[in-house]
């Protein structure tokens, strides 16, 4: 469903920049010989000012009349109110088996999971800015390979050589050619922290969650348990100065297994790197339409 909608929604953004610009462009052919000579007489100078107030009321109606096109195509994908229903029903269902609470405020970008596991308290918190991030993954291409290059038999192939096929790529070749593609992805940020009652400090992860997995970048413990949620700029200059812990991927592979396991345990795993996933997309849907929707409100 991404894909289609990143796709429904940079085509007619295209189509209107040119018609934009074309727009424009025949406006001001149109309107420069008649203002220079406006300026013969100030009755004709009124004419003039008339002219581009009716000029901007019709600019402020084909935008209305854009943004009503928009909410419609939007509301169309969105997917009609009994999918939108079914989809979060099945988000609801993910938030009651994890026993994740959640926090979702209209207008904004950021969402909060909390959950309580023995005498712990664990946030993790994400944003659908995130999903801007799909426009810097890699396409992928069957023909050339998961990240774009062309493999070793097409590049000798544009070398002008012909490559000899090795028995187990020729099985390849006779593999049927509608193999599923894989759905289009973006790594999400998460940012997650777990305090223990009555006891000081903090653990705080840096991950992102993607194709069902979540990526451990970073596993600090900070003595200072206030630090975890620095938001002041003496709070956050404090809690960069801190030492928390060297870079995950320089920990002992062990540990490192450990660690995620750890996680796991307390609901960071597999389930959760889809919800969040899903959930960035059922919101992002939902804050468009009712941008596209204030907006068209304050220009009519």
């Amino acid at each position: 469903m991404l894909t289609i909608r990143s796709l429904v929604r940079s085509a007619p953004r295209t189509i209107s920049q040119l018609s934009a610009r074309s727009f424009r462009q025949t406006q001001a052919f149109r309107i420069a010989p008649i203002a220079s000579s406006f300026r013969l007489s100030s009755p004709i100078s009124r004419f003039g000012a008339a002219f581009s107030t009716s000029s901007r009321k019709l600019t402020d109606d084909q935008l209305s009349v854009k943004l009503a096109q928009e909410i419609s195509v939007e509301k169309d994908l969105g997917e009609t109110e009994s999918r939108s229903a079914e989809q979060k029903a099945e988000l609801d269902e993910f938030l009651k088996a994890a026993e994740f609470s959640l926090t979702d405020t209209p207008d904004t970008q950021e969402i909060i999971l909390t959950k309580t596991h023995v005498n712990e308290t664990i946030k993790v918190t994400f944003s659908i800015a995130d999903i801007n991030n799909m426009n810097d993954e890699p396409m992928f291409d069957p023909e050339s390979g998961e990240d774009g290059e062309a493999p070793l038999a097409n590049q000798a192939s544009l070398q002008g050589s012909t490559p000899r096929t090795a028995p187990e790529d020729q099985i390849e070749e006779n593999e049927p050619e509608d193999q599923e593609m894989p759905e289009e992805s973006f790594p999400v940020n998460l940012n997650i922290q777990i305090v223990k009652t009555g006891k000081p400090g903090a653990i705080v992860v840096d991950a992102s969650a993607q194709y069902g997995e979540i990526n451990v970048e970073s596993f600090a413990y900070f003595a200072d348990g206030n630090l975890a949620q620095a938001s002041s700029f003496d709070a956050e200059k404090q809690r960069s100065n801190a030492y928390a812990g060297p870079p995950f991927g320089n920990l002992d592979a062990d540990l490192q297994e450990l660690i995620n396991q750890y996680l796991a345990d307390r609901g960071i795993n597999a389930a959760l790197a889809d919800f969040v996933s899903d959930y960035i997309d059922y919101k992002e849907q939902r804050e468009y339409v009712s941008w596209l929707e204030n907006v068209k409100e304050f220009i009519d």
